[in-house]
C-alpha cells in the first residue's frame, strides 16, 4: 500500500515529465492508501489531496489505466487524468470489499456483499460513466502474460495521444476539469445536476435545493409522528391484494389517464381501487372524477393538510402504488405516511426511503413503463 513519500515521489516525477512536456502514463493497483499511524503523521491526506490538485493542471497529457486493484484515495492520488481505462476483470471503487465489510459488519466474512453493493467492476464503472473504455485481457487474466498485455494497451496509449496532440494545452485543462465536474456532480445524491452548475444557473439550483431540504423535512415528518403505525410490512402479489390505493400527478395529462385506465384494469379483476392525484395548481381547472388535492391544500413544506388526504393515508391498503415519475413532495409525504402493508414507486436518487419496492427503468422513465414493470415483478 501507498505510503505518503511515494504520492511526493509520484508528483515530482509528474512536474519533472511536465517540464520536459513528456506525456504521463500511470497504472493503478492498490488497495489503497496505507492507513497507519506513521503514514497519518507524515502526511498522508496531504499528500494525497496534493496530487489531486496539481494533476487537475497538469499541462501534458495524462492517461491512467486500472490494472488491478484500485481502490479510494490511493487510487485516485495517481488517477486524475484526462482518460480512464480499466482491465476488463479489474476493480474500482472508494473502498475495498474487505474494508467495506469490516466497517459495516465487523468482519471480512460479507466482503462477497460489499463488492456487490459497491458496483466496482470495470462493466460498472463504464455504465456509470467514471471511466472511458474497457481494455480486454489475455486468456487467463492479464497476470499470466504481461507481453500480450503490453501489446493490446499499447494502440490505446498511441491513439489517445494522438488525439491530444490536436489540442492546446487550456483546452486540454479545460476539458480534463470539465470532464470531473462532470462526472462526480452528477453522482451526486443532492438533486443537482452538473449543466446548471457549469452554467451557474441559480434559479435551477434554488428549487432543486429546495425541494430537495423539504423532502428531508417530510421524511424527519414522518418518522417522528407515523413511526407508531403498527401495520405489518409484507411482499405481495397483485393477484392476492383486494385493497389497492394509487396515487399519481394529476396535473400531467398522460400519467392521470394512464392511472385511471389502470385503476379500470385493476377494478375488472374484482380489486377494490382508491385514487388519489395531485393537482400542482393553485386551483384546478375542471373536476375529476377522483379525489384530488391542489396546491392551496399544503403547508410551506409542501405537506398535504385536508381531511380527504388523512383518510387516503389512513386506510389499510394491501398495495400503495406511486404512479409519479417525478418527485413530488406532496405525493411522497402520503407514501410514507400511509397505513399501506406494501408501497411501490419509481427508483430516483432522490426517493425516500419509505417504500418496501423501487422499480429502476434507466432510459425515458414513462407510467407505462412503471406500470408494465409493476405487473411483471407481482406476479
Amino acid at each position: 500500500m501507498a505510503q505518503p513519500e511515494g504520492y511526493r515521489k509520484a508528483l515530482r516525477l509528474m512536474k519533472l515529465a511536465e517540464k520536459f512536456n513528456v506525456p504521463i502514463i500511470t497504472f493503478i493497483d492498490t488497495p489503497g492508501a496505507y492507513p497507519g499511524l506513521e503514514a497519518e503523521q507524515r502526511g498522508q491526506a496531504e499528500a494525497i489531496a496534493r496530487n489531486l490538485y496539481e494533476m487537475a493542471k497538469l499541462e501534458v497529457p495524462i492517461l491512467s489505466f486500472v490494472i488491478g486493484e484500485g481502490a479510494s484515495g490511493g487510487a485516485l492520488g495517481i488517477g486524475v487524468s484526462d482518460k480512464l481505462f480499466m482491465l476488463e476483470h479489474a476493480w474500482f471503487s472508494v473502498i475495498s470489499p474487505e474494508s467495506c465489510s469490516s466497517i459495516l459488519w465487523r468482519t471480512w466474512e460479507q466482503r462477497e456483499i460489499a463488492a456487490e453493493a459497491l458496483k466496482l467492476t470495470a462493466q460498472d464503472n463504464f455504465e456509470f460513466g467514471i471511466i472511458d473504455a474497457i481494455i480486454p485481457e489475455p486468456i487467463g487474466g492479464a497476470h499470466t502474460n504481461h507481453e500480450e498485455m503490453a501489446k493490446i494497451i499499447k494502440p490505446f496509449i498511441l491513439k489517445e495521444l494522438e488525439k491530444f496532440e490536436q489540442l492546446s494545452v487550456k483546452e486540454r485543462i479545460k476539458k480534463r476539469i470539465e470532464k470531473l465536474e462532470k462526472n462526480w456532480l452528477s453522482r451526486l445524491k443532492l438533486p443537482i445536476f452538473y449543466k446548471d452548475f457549469l452554467e451557474f444557473n441559480i434559479f435551477a439550483l434554488f428549487m432543486k435545493f429546495t425541494d430537495y431540504f423539504r423532502l428531508k423535512a417530510i421524511a424527519r415528518f414522518i418518522r417522528k409522528n407515523f413511526s407508531t403505525h403498527e401495520v405489518v410490512r409484507q411482499p405481495i402479489t397483485l393477484e392476492s391484494a383486494a385493497l389497492i390505493g394509487i396515487i399519481f400527478n394529476a396535473s400531467h395529462y398522460e400519467e392521470m389517464l394512464a392511472a385511471i385506465e389502470y385503476s379500470k384494469k385493476l377494478d375488472g379483476f374484482r380489486k377494490n381501487i382508491k385514487l388519489m392525484g395531485f393537482v400542482n395548481e393553485k386551483k384546478a381547472n375542471s373536476s375529476f372524477p377522483f379525489p384530488f388535492f391542489t396546491k392551496s391544500d399544503l403547508n410551506w413544506l409542501k405537506r398535504p393538510n385536508c381531511s380527504q388526504v388523512d383518510t387516503f393515508i389512513n386506510v389499510e391498503f394491501d398495495i400503495l402504488i406511486n404512479l409519479s415519475t417525478e418527485v413530488l413532495p406532496p405525493l411522497e409525504f402520503i407514501a410514507g405516511a400511509s397505513k399501506a402493508k406494501f408501497r411501490i414507486g419509481l427508483y430516483t436518487q432522490t426517493k425516500l426511503p419509505h417504500y418496501d419496492f423501487l422499480i429502476q427503468i434507466n432510459e425515458n422513465p414513462s407510467v407505462e413503463k412503471l406500470i408494465s414493470n409493476i405487473e411483471n415483478y407481482l406476479k
